[in-house]
């Protein structure tokens, strides 16, 4: 599957909530938004928020080890390219 659409909102970590509001006033309301960020989960609520973890690595980000605990769901990342699994999976927990 490909993005129908792609944005990349850069900001310092003080300025995430104004940059990410100054973003989704440009958004449609009813949009869905896939984001990549732990930083911004500190400022953001989302619908569904899913981790990927590392399974091949016992390393974690700062970033990420910060907002961890707020997951809705994680997920074990295997790397073995298995996508429509990944996306079953989040479907039938967030049913």
């Amino acid at each position: 599957a490909v993005a129908e659409k792609v944005d990349w909102l850069k900001t310092l970590k003080n300025n995430s909530s104004e940059g990410f509001n100054t973003f989704i006033s440009q958004i449609p309301e009813n949009a869905l938004i896939v984001c990549e960020s732990n930083s911004l989960r500190k400022v953001v609520k989302p619908g569904v928020f899913v981790m990927m973890k590392n399974t091949k690595d016992s390393q974690m980000r700062k970033s990420a080890s910060e907002v961890i605990n707020q997951a809705d769901i994680i997920i074990e990342n295997n790397f073995n390219d298995n996508f429509e699994k990944v996306i079953k999976e989040i479907a039938n927990i967030i049913k």
